[in-house]
């Protein structure tokens, strides 16, 4: 799904709710940049990149900057389309068990070129359907399953069942995390997060710790930073940055930049500019 097509889907510049689903997700970014926020991180992206979610990740995406984020997904049941003697094998993976492991989940091309043209020719055979599409579908996704395995290493959290945490945790922290991913580059308070999720403040900052590995506050500005890396990116002044990303004054935004990254905005958009020409 969806089948027989390829579907233009453009992000918008306000996140929808964050979700999940028990499909792998896989998607290629053709234009544009902006974050996708899987399992509580903040991954900042920019085309050409593709992107891996397993069923039971909980994520959104959201365009940042002026040029309109072109995206193309495909949803795969891969109970229905590998045969149980196919799943035996492919359940050697570690992709199929992908809560026991940390791993990236929006990959940009240049750093995994292969798995950047796997993702695309899956996409092709499912908008084709060409003859023995299916035996091409089990072919292609059995190898980029491999190759995505190969990336993942032991989480330091292994003890009981990741999904159901998480789950259980959107569940309390989904208005909140919405409300955040909404007014971030506005002047939140604990206070407005506790009015949108309804739960104590020691409840609010228990569970944004288990989710995020951050504080309220913390993972808003870790958040701003991540929205700023793509404007400095874009080229634009760094005054107007700050402003864009929340800061009233230049000085706040420099020290979180600092803290967060280890240089001043400056210095990270000369290295960056640098290395991207």
């Amino acid at each position: 799904m969806p089948e027989g097509y390829l579907d233009d889907y453009y992000l918008l510049n306000e996140p929808e709710a964050l979700h999940y689903h028990d499909f792998l997700e896989i998607g290629y970014c053709v234009s544009g940049s902006g974050l996708f926020y899987v399992d509580g991180k903040v991954i900042p992206f920019s085309a050409p990149c593709c992107s891996i979610i397993y069923g039971g990740q909980v994520h959104i995406a959201q365009n940042v900057g002026p040029q309109r984020s072109l995206w193309h997904f495909s949803y795969i049941n891969l109970k229905k389309l590998f045969t149980d003697a196919d799943l035996l094998q492919v359940s050697q993976l570690k992709a199929m068990s992908p809560h026991l492991y940390d791993f990236p989940s929006v990959i940009p091309q240049a750093e995994e070129p292969i798995l950047h043209q796997l993702v695309v020719a899956i996409l092709d055979e499912t908008a084709r359907l060409q003859g023995d599409y299916l035996t091409a579908m089990r072919g292609l996704i059995t190898a980029l399953l491999a190759r995505h395995s190969r990336m993942m290493v032991p989480t330091k959290n292994p003890a009981g069942s990741k999904r159901d945490s998480q789950t259980q945790l959107l569940a309390r922290l989904g208005d909140v995390l919405l409300y955040i991913n909404q007014h971030y580059t506005e002047d939140l308070t604990v206070d407005h997060l506790i009015d949108a999720g309804g739960a104590s403040k020691s409840t609010l900052q228990r569970d944004m710790i288990d989710f995020t590995g951050l504080a309220p506050m913390q993972y808003i500005h870790h958040l701003r930073m991540k929205r700023a890396t793509l404007l400095l990116t874009e080229g634009i002044p760094v005054a107007d940055v700050a402003f864009d990303v929340g800061y009233n004054t230049l000085s706040s935004f420099n020290r979180h930049f600092l803290k967060e990254f280890g240089m001043s905005p400056t210095q990270w958009k000369k290295t960056h500019t640098s290395a991207a020409e």
